[in-house]
């Protein structure tokens, strides 16, 4: 399924396979992670390592999945009955089941700075050696795995995302030169700090000295494990 990026899904109704027209899909919200945040208050923390990132990302995580539930629970009441604002989208259709369902939609958890999280913990980036780029792996994989857990106990779908978000890679890393100063200054990208941002999702560095080819085949190590779309 293709939109603006790409949607990876399983379809489990047999229904659904029987009668295609069926077949709709709602990414209820992103919820983006700022991922280099998450390592700095782990630095702050006196733990700089892929563990303590990890910690952090799972707790950061957590909250992110309250604000799905929270956003949840509120627009059922709008969905309710005759008269709230949602209840047209939440009124079965003729097909018997309603346009959105709350319970099989897909709770978007999002990424972005992957890339400036390694620069900070190994001064390396992605694109700089294969030791960087391994432990970019192995960041994204731990939050699909904590999303997989948090799906389970949640009874809901969470997946990752590469946030295409570019007016948040900016506003993060702004953010960040504020609070994180010390740590965000040696991590953002941009000419000065006026026009500082973080690198979209998991990409590589945009200025970064690789062929478009080489770009792809290191970008699409990631996306096994990014459900929800792919820049």
């Amino acid at each position: 399924l293709s939109a603006c990026c790409r949607l990876r899904t399983t379809i489990q109704d047999q229904r659904m396979l029987q009668h295609p027209e069926r077949m709709r899909f709602c990414g209820f919200q992103n919820v983006t992670i700022n991922i280099p945040q998450a390592a700095y208050r782990a630095s702050r923390k006196g733990d700089e390592t892929f563990e303590g990132l990890c910690d952090e990302l799972d707790a950061t995580m957590d909250i992110a999945v309250q604000a799905h539930l929270q956003k949840k629970a509120k627009t059922a009441i709008l969905m309710s009955g005759p008269g709230h604002p949602l209840y047209q989208i939440g009124m079965k259709s003729l097909d018997g089941a309603p346009y959105v369902d709350l319970e099989t939609c897909t709770y978007i958890i999002g990424l972005i700075g992957v890339n400036d999280a390694v620069k900070f913990l190994t001064g390396k980036e992605l694109h700089e050696g294969d030791d960087a780029m391994d432990l970019g792996l192995r960041i994204v994989a731990h939050m699909y795995l904590r999303a997989k857990k948090l799906a389970r106990k949640h009874g809901l779908k969470f997946t990752l995302e590469e946030s295409p978000a570019e007016s948040a890679a900016r506003r993060l890393a702004l953010t960040d030169l504020i609070y994180y100063r010390d740590e965000a200054l040696n991590c953002y990208k941009g000419d000065s700090e006026d026009v500082a941002y973080y690198s979209n999702s998991i990409h590589l560095a945009a200025e970064a000295p690789v062929c478009l080819v080489e770009r792809i085949e290191k970008q699409a190590m990631f996306h096994g494990i990014i459900e929800s779309g792919a820049i």
